[in-house]
């Protein structure tokens, strides 16, 4: 979990390495339901920096409801290439769900 700051970055250096994404990598960011999707493109995309922090569109945190401040899960899948980033507002909610079926035989 890491804070995004006021400009869209986010620490995400190992992350990125693991993918294999360098800085002049151009992404894809999309949002679903919340959650943000990252993959590589060809182009029309928004390139990792050279410092190589990952700094998510504006326009895509207001998409996922995040502000500066807000902590992310980011969750990197090796294979697909791909990233997958949870805002913790989602996370409880999703947490706070699990924990309220315990009781009435829900998912365990």
């Amino acid at each position: 979990m890491s804070p995004v700051d006021r400009t869209g970055r986010i620490a995400a250096k190992p992350i990125l390495s693991a993918l294999e994404w360098k800085p002049g990598t151009l992404l894809a960011f999309q949002v679903r339901d919340g959650i943000i999707t990252v993959d590589r493109c060809d182009a029309d995309g928004r390139r990792i920096y050279l410092d190589g922090h990952l700094r998510i569109p504006a326009e895509i945190l207001r998409a996922a409801d995040c502000r500066a401040g807000n902590r992310l899960l980011l969750t990197a899948h090796i294979l697909e290439k791909s990233l997958t980033i949870c805002p913790q507002h989602l996370l409880d909610i999703m947490v706070a769900h699990q924990l309220s079926n315990r009781g009435t035989g829900g998912a365990p």
